[in-house]
């Protein structure tokens, strides 16, 4: 978590002995040498019983699923989202070999693992989530958005929530399927989709703007900086206003009501996205399901903020910003774990119960040159034959014998 905060090109200078790029919060908790032992057998799950892909029960995300599992019921569990569901995908950067690894264009990381989410778009709170693994082999007769959203927002269908998503979703039998279960949409479309009215295909002015509604279902073509086209079932075909920049100064502007909706509760996921950009969790890796294991930590983090912010409390009490809240959490974790020991046999007792004596055996090298990385006109270390007779540390002379202790004492 504290990588996330302290910033550094490098793993190694987390653990430099240059104070002015030395992290402490870091390197007095972990040592470097440990940090990269955890990291090296870290593991979720049994690798011995995974099923290779191409045999009956091959679970793709196998390596992640206890995680998945995890944050997705509490995701699940703790929050009840207000009318407005936002859906949309969100992408864990990857450029290893993956066979799932996706493309899609004009996103800040092109390249990684696509995340079907749900969120809701007043504070960004990821409310559901599925990992697009490729191409099913059972039927999805409606298309994958169709697909995606039936699945991604089924715990919100019959409630009469309102589902906003983009144009790679949409079409009209869709918009009909969510009205069946009580559920109303909103959504840019592109005019070559299926059952779009003909007569909304052709060229109109600059402000001008076009509707068309059957039963419930409306579907509107405005020409704003460019044209723009929607379906929705949530919006009266009329006309609304809100404040827009101009050279003048901000001015009041007529905007459809689909469109003024979709502006205001389409953002979700990407707000989430922001979020959880701010201070990031982990480092860059080679193994795709490390990446996906730190996005699943910093989703579950993220919430963990939003609902601490959406608790009730005493009037007159601020609560902690974002930044705060990441900190505390991370003092928590580093104050609940074991401490770095400063040295083999290292015991913070009495300074009277410490006599530098002469040790049994052969010279050593001083504890505290080695540390300070002291060296002799031959370029070598110092070796002593006395030290600690408590901490059983070799150390050359009172000076160093003062400096060990009072690093600890």
């Amino acid at each position: 978590m504290m990588f996330g905060i302290h910033t550094m090109p490098a793993l190694v200078l987390y653990w430099s002995k240059d104070p002015l790029l030395r992290v402490s919060a870091v390197a007095d908790v972990l040592s470097r040498d440990r940090y990269r032992q955890i990291s090296r057998y870290f593991h979720l799950t049994d690798s011995e019983q995974f099923i290779p892909r191409g045999q009956p029960g091959h679970d793709p995300l196998f390596k992640i699923r206890p995680a998945i599992d995890q944050v997705l019921k509490s995701c699940q569990t703790y929050y009840s989202p207000g009318v407005a569901v936002s859906i949309d995908e969100a992408m864990i950067p990857f450029q290893g070999r993956l066979h799932f690894k996706q493309y899609i264009k004009n996103k800040p990381h092109p390249w990684g693992v696509k995340v079907w989410c749900c969120c809701d778009p007043s504070n960004g709170y990821m409310l559901d989530f599925c990992f697009y693994t490729g191409k099913k082999e059972a039927p999805m007769p409606n298309g994958l958005g169709h697909h995606v959203v039936m699945t991604v927002g089924s715990r919100f269908l019959d409630k009469h929530h309102h589902f906003y998503f983009d144009n790679y979703f949409i079409s009209v039998r869709l918009a009909k399927d969510l009205l069946n279960r009580s559920t109303y949409s909103c959504a840019t479309t592109r005019q070559n989709r299926k059952d779009w009215p003909r007569d909304l295909k052709t060229k109109i002015g600059k402000g001008e703007c076009h509707m068309r509604q059957v039963g419930n279902i409306v579907a509107t073509f405005w020409n704003d900086k460019r044209p723009i086209s929607l379906i929705s079932t949530n919006a009266c075909p009329e006309m609304g206003t809100a404040m827009r920049r101009t050279k003048e100064g901000p001015q009041q502007k007529n905007i459809p009501m689909p469109v003024l909706y979709y502006n205001s509760n389409m953002a979700g996921v990407d707000l989430n996205d922001q979020l959880r950009t701010y201070y990031p969790v982990g480092r860059k890796s080679m193994k795709w399901w490390r990446c996906c294991f730190w996005y699943l930590f910093e989703v579950a983090l993220l919430n963990a903020f939003l609902l601490y912010k959406s608790m009730p409390r005493p009037p007159g009490s601020k609560p902690m910003d974002h930044f705060q809240f990441h900190l505390s959490i991370a003092r928590v974790l580093c104050e609940g774990g074991a401490k770095r020991r400063q040295a083999p046999g290292l015991a913070a007792r009495n300074q009277a119960t410490h006599r530098c004596v002469r040790m049994p055996g052969r010279k050593k090298q001083c504890f505290q040159c080695r540390k300070k990385d002291t060296k002799t006109d031959g370029g070598r270390r110092p070796e002593t034959v006395f030290g600690c007779c408590l901490c059983n540390t070799h150390l050359c002379n009172e000076l160093c014998f003062a400096e060990f202790h009072a690093s600890f004492l």
